[in-house]
Parts: structure tokens; sequence; C-alpha cells
């Protein structure tokens, strides 16, 4: 007869396992506390660096997952945070909300129209979506109905005083904006990820979004659609050793109308922000447009393409820690 460890299901003879214990039901949230979090380094506006922390959880039996992402450019006094919660209790769709907040750094012409002269933008959304999850053992394909609401609002930088402005940017700059949107997103791969890897390996990931946006107050004269897309397509190497090389090509492109009032951004090292469109994230990620080498925002427009190649070597595999305490050190 089959035991409580076999993979094949019980006869009729084997005996059922009972318990007396009262029938209590089941709560999700212990499991849901934190257990983890791992500090992380950015780049951030002007050669400032941003300081911060990541963690996450989620629940014994999968239905609930939330992560936070939180960094700070302490010379700017910019805080970023990132907030998502799933809740998979409906197998399909997987219902997400998040919360985040951002600060970009635009362009505004001075009083004398010479000169294009940097403030702080902040913006901080909220956006709630519906994923349709299509899982196979060698791929996985997904659909993303959403909609957020942005918020944003200017600061000037200490060097870049309002008083340059004219008064009437001056007074467009005290004001706030609020931009409601929809969006839909689709996402297909079939690649691997091993424990022991560089990255996925042998295969591809896509995805696409198509956005509309609009400014509250002005529908018609500031709605504006979107369209972004990624490819990276990716092989290992074996040449012996626990991890393989590997080998990612990936390619991205993007435009939005010229009504809108945000541009994408090209620049910076691969972070934990996904653009999908100007002003939605979702989840972690890299930047759609980064640049290594070149700060963030080095480049802004209402068009962009991009491309990388990268050739990855595992160099070593430190694995160690320091006694009991929770400090590890790992690739």
């Amino acid at each position: 007869p089959a035991d409580s460890s076999s993979a094949l299901s019980p006869s009729r003879n084997t005996p059922v396992a009972t318990s007396d214990d009262r029938v209590r039901p089941y709560r999700a949230w212990r499991s849901l506390l934190p257990r983890y979090w791992t500090p992380t380094l950015e780049e951030g506006y002007g050669a400032a660096s941003r300081f911060g922390l990541i963690t996450s959880g989620s629940d014994l039996v999968g239905r609930h997952a939330w992560q936070l992402v939180a960094t700070h450019d302490a010379k700017h006094n910019e805080p970023e945070y990132s907030a998502n919660y799933d809740f998979a209790g409906l197998g399909t769709p997987i219902l997400s909300l998040g919360v985040s907040q951002d600060w970009d750094h635009p362009g505004i012409a001075d009083s004398a129209r010479q000169f294009l002269l940097p403030i702080e933008r902040r913006r901080q959304y909220v956006n709630a979506g519906a994923t349709f999850n299509r899982r196979r053992v060698r791929n996985l394909a997904a659909v993303t109905f959403g909609v957020s609401h942005e918020s944003r609002d200017f600061r000037a930088l200490d060097e870049v005083p309002f008083s340059r402005f004219l008064p009437a940017d001056q007074e467009s700059l005290a004001k706030t904006y609020t931009y409601p949107s929809f969006f839909v997103a689709a996402a297909f791969s079939n690649a691997r990820i091993p424990i022991l890897a560089l990255g996925p390996e042998n295969g591809f990931n896509a995805n696409a979004s198509v956005r509309q946006r609009w400014r509250t107050g002005a529908n018609s004269d500031t709605r504006a659609t979107s369209v972004v897309g990624s490819a990276t397509a990716y092989r290992a190497f074996d040449f012996g050793g626990p991890i393989h090389h590997l080998l990612a090509v990936r390619v991205a492109a993007a435009t939005v109308t010229s009504v809108s009032a945000t541009d994408f951004s090209a620049g910076g090292g691969s972070g934990s922000i996904v653009q999908v469109a100007p002003g939605v994230t979702l989840g972690e990620g890299r930047r759609t447009f980064f640049v290594r080498g070149f700060a963030p925002e080095s480049q802004t427009g209402s068009r962009a393409l991009g491309g990388n190649v990268e050739y990855r070597i595992p160099l070593a595999l430190p694995a160690s820690g320091l006694g009991a305490l929770p400090v590890y050190f790992q690739r």
C-alpha cells in the first residue's frame, strides 16, 4: 500500500490518517510577514546615489504576495518607493494593486527662453490590474488589463530657483496635475532559469503594452496613446563549472503621441523599475532604455529605440556566512 509520501493515490485498503484537533480557518497573515530584506544601491540624479532596501513576502499556499522597494536620494531629498500586492485566490485572473512614487528632472525654458533649466518633478501612482496567465511546462503567456491614476507636482532645485522662470511658468509649476489612464499589456516567455544561473537561458522573453492617458480637466486636448515593446533572446554555453556562460541580446522600442506630457528617457544602468509606458510601472525589472556608462535621463523624447548585447561570464561562486548572524555573501 502507498504511504503518505507516495506519489500514487492511496488504495481502498490504505488507512486514512485522522486528527482530533479542532479545524481552524486558514489565515495567511502570519506567513505573509517579511522574513528578509536586501540593501539596494541605484544611480540618482546629478551623480548622486540612491540607497534603500527590497523586501517581499508570500503566504504558504500562494494566494497572497507582496513586494516593497524603497530608496532615498539624500542629496536632493527625493524618496522613492514601489509597493505591490497580488491576490491569486481566484486562480485566474490574478488581481494586483500597487502604489509608487518617483522623481525625474525635466527641462523648463528660463525667463529669457535661452536655456532649459532642470526642475524636480514628483510622480505618484495608484495602479490596479487583472492578469490572465496561460502556464505550460515550457512557456508562459500573460495578458494584463489595468487602470492607473497619476498625480504630479513640482519643486525647485537648490541651484535653480523658480524665480529664474517666467511668471506664467511659475504659476503652472505651483499646481498639482492628475492623469487617469488605462492600459493593456501582454508577455510571453519560454526561457529557463536554473538555480545557479546568470539569468534566463536558452529562450526568449517578449512583452508589449498600449496605454491611453489624459489630464483631468483637459481630456480632449491631452489624450495620448503610447506603445512600448521589448524582446530579449538568451543562449547559454556550458564550458564546465556549475554556472553557464550567457549571451543575451535585447531590443526595445517605444512611441507616444505628441500631446503626451511625459517622454521616454534613456540612460543609467539596469535597475529595479520597469517602464511599460510613460509613468506606469509593473513589478520589478530593469529600465526599458538603460545605457550603462550614461547618467539616467541623459536623453528624452517621444520615440525611442534601444539595443543591448551582453556576454556574462561567471568568475566565482562565493557562498558563506558569518556564524549565526543573518549576514551572508553570495554571487
